[in-house]
């Protein structure tokens, strides 16, 4: 049932005990996730050099990459999230090419998913 989840990397086991086990809460959750709009915004501030709401974007995503055990994206939101605030701009920027591959593939096995 959750395997594509599984396979894309993201803690099913730990998302079903954060949402007691309610799949309609987790197909609720990913839909969210999919429809968010704070990658783009990320990806838009970090072009247009917007360093405060690149992090917040950062910030927010990864909040939300936690909350659904999405943990290689929630570590790497992490790690650019420490480096904004350390004022590391070029380097927080430097992950954004292993978030975007990331992402990419976490959001197409939740759409597929949601499809199933």
């Amino acid at each position: 049932m959750y395997t594509t989840l599984r396979e894309a990397g993201i803690d099913i086991d730990a998302l079903l005990e954060r949402v007691l086990h309610k799949e309609a809460l987790i197909r609720r959750f990913m839909q969210k996730y999919v429809d968010d709009t704070n990658f783009t915004t990320l990806q838009e501030s970090i072009a247009a050099d917007n360093r405060d709401a690149a992090l917040t974007a950062s910030h927010n995503l990864k909040g939300m990459s936690g909350n659904l055990s999405i943990t290689l994206l929630y570590e790497l939101f992490g790690k650019q999230v420490q480096l904004f605030r350390d004022g590391d701009w070029e380097q927080a920027c430097s992950l954004m090419h292993d978030i975007t591959l990331h992402y990419e593939r976490i959001t197409t096995a939740i759409r597929k998913w949601l499809a199933e």
